[in-house]
């Protein structure tokens, strides 16, 4: 289109320029005879108006194919089943296809402003929109949306740069892709890998009479520590999760190690702290499972740095590491083990007390005690 707007100002210029010319050679013109200065004017006449003729032509030709593409492409925009938003100057909605509407629950909503149908997830949409105009390559987020009926949508979101021949501006086009069946699938898959695992850990703690609900305990006062922490639901989630599933390792320790009522040789030692690694390896085998992996492989690390199975101490060792040591510790305490009657609910606040520092995170010890205080007022 430019190009043929380009060629028809040339001819317009050129048509000046001959003008101004002949007015410059007018007395050199009229020594030429009329017949053969009218024979030369024509010429160029009819070259001119064939040439003007054919690029409208042309133009027309490109007007018709660029009106067949813009329904081809308006056809195609309209029947896939993701979203396509087209976003102008200030971020407000210029077009947004069949499925955008569907996916937001909208229907017109040209001109509103994109943020005002994601007002929860505005800060992270506008970094996403900005980097995409500034040339970021990160230009997508996962999104969660309710419908009328409260029901869970999952929405990625890609920011793309778009423009056009006919508006010579930079826009942004927003693809929309429905996830909801992929992820309510991978729930169900976690589902099922998860209540697999809480069967086995269910055999380890049958196998010991003593510590037969180790681990539905655990994972109890893993939540009242939790109560007390600010951290989001999805990492308390992930440490609920690997509280249930801390002890998995042991299925691959003999009986006869996890059940001897007498000290452990060093031999058997070694053997029974190979545990939070061999369940570490067993859950990592889970898609979106490795930083429950990572917790469990951890939960016997301590503070100072004394632990196993990889030494590490403080701020190193995974949050939810250090909370399932406190609960399985205190379990340990105050329930009957094979080597050791229970302790008193104070004793074993002493013993965390007395660890603060050295084998337990202290923040995570004061939380734990403050839970147990408000349990024992409200049972008052």
């Amino acid at each position: 289109m430019k190009k043929s707007y380009r060629s028809i100002s040339i001819i317009a210029y050129t048509n000046v320029a001959i003008i101004f010319l002949l007015e410059i050679l007018h007395n050199q013109l009229m020594n030429i005879s009329e017949f053969l200065l009218f024979g030369i004017l024509l010429v160029y006449s009819l070259v001119n108006g064939w040439y003007i003729q054919r690029i409208i032509a042309r133009q027309r030709k490109y007007e018709t194919e660029l009106s067949h593409e813009k329904v081809f492409s308006n056809h195609i925009l309209e029947t896939i089943s993701s979203g396509v938003i087209i976003l102008e100057a200030r971020y407000r909605i210029k077009y947004l296809n069949n499925s955008a509407k569907e996916l937001l629950g909208v229907k017109d909503v040209e001109g509103r402003h994109i943020f005002e149908y994601f007002k929860n997830e505005k800060a992270r949409l506008n970094k996403v929109i900005e980097g995409t105009v500034s040339g970021s390559i990160n230009h997508s987020i996962h999104v969660i949306q309710y419908s009328k009926e409260l029901h869970e949508k999952h929405l990625v979101l890609k920011a793309l740069p778009f423009n056009t021949e006919e508006e010579n501006q930079s826009q942004i086009m927003l693809y929309i892709e429905d996830i909801t069946e992929q992820i309510e699938l991978t729930r169900k898959l976690e589902e099922q890998y998860l209540n697999m695992f809480k069967s086995f850990v269910k055999f380890i703690d049958a196998k010991d009479t003593y510590t037969g609900l180790h681990s539905s305990n655990v994972s109890d006062y893993v939540k009242l520590i939790l109560s007390q922490m600010e951290i989001s639901n999805e990492l308390a989630d992930e440490i609920i999760v690997a509280a249930n599933l801390h002890d998995i390792g042991k299925i691959g320790i003999p009986e006869s190690i996890l059940n001897k009522p007498g000290k452990l040789t060093n031999e058997e030692y070694s053997k029974m702290k190979e545990h939070p690694s061999i369940g570490a390896n067993l859950v990592g085998e889970i898609i979106g499972y490795e930083n429950i992996s990572k917790i469990i492989r951890h939960h016997h690390e301590r503070y100072d740095g004394r632990g196993y199975p990889d030494g590490l101490k403080d701020t190193s060792i995974p949050l939810g590491s250090k909370v399932i040591a406190v609960a399985d510790a205190y379990d340990a305490i105050t329930t009957d083990r094979i080597y050791q009657k229970h302790r008193s609910v104070e004793e074993g606040i002493n013993i965390l007390n007395n660890e603060k520092g050295k084998q337990f995170d202290p923040e995570i010890v004061n939380c734990f005690i403050e839970a147990l205080e408000i349990i024992k007022v409200d049972a008052s």
